[in-house]
């Protein structure tokens, strides 16, 4: 997982992305196994990223995205312009020191907003571990 982030971070600088989903509630101490690594970013710069990846963008869900995959990896952008379920901009990104780098993240605090507003059983338990993670920083 180190070198992903090594490759995006190179790749990508100066586009403005943050780290979300069971990647970035692992990665702030959450106890959970993650099976992606999922970016939120912004119309704008989903569009840079896209062309820098040389990956297509959809919209299927009435937002944009992009994958790329890098080894075994899947890595996954959404854009939060158009989404229900992201705020609309990276107000509460925040850096993560990981592998000597600083990994681009959404609190989780934010991460909690996003899993509430999902009715579903798997949403319910991130709730759990997301609060279990806030819980154990203070």
């Amino acid at each position: 997982m180190q070198k992903v982030f090594k490759f995006i971070l190179e790749k990508l600088s100066g586009l403005n992305f943050a780290l979300i989903g069971t990647t970035n509630i692992m990665l702030q101490g959450g106890e959970i196994i993650p099976n992606d690594i999922d970016f939120l970013t912004d119309e704008k710069n989903i569009k840079g990223i896209a062309r820098t990846l040389k990956s297509k963008i959809s919209d299927d869900n009435g937002y944009k995205e992009t994958e790329y995959l890098l080894g075994s990896y899947k890595i996954h952008f959404v854009s939060a312009s158009g989404n229900p379920l992201r705020d609309d901009n990276l107000r509460e990104k925040i850096y993560i020191n990981r592998w000597g780098m600083k990994i681009p993240c959404m609190t989780l605090g934010s991460e909690l907003k996003f899993y509430r507003k999902i009715n579903s059983e798997k949403a319910k338990s991130k709730v759990k571990i997301i609060r279990s993670a806030i819980a154990s920083q203070k």
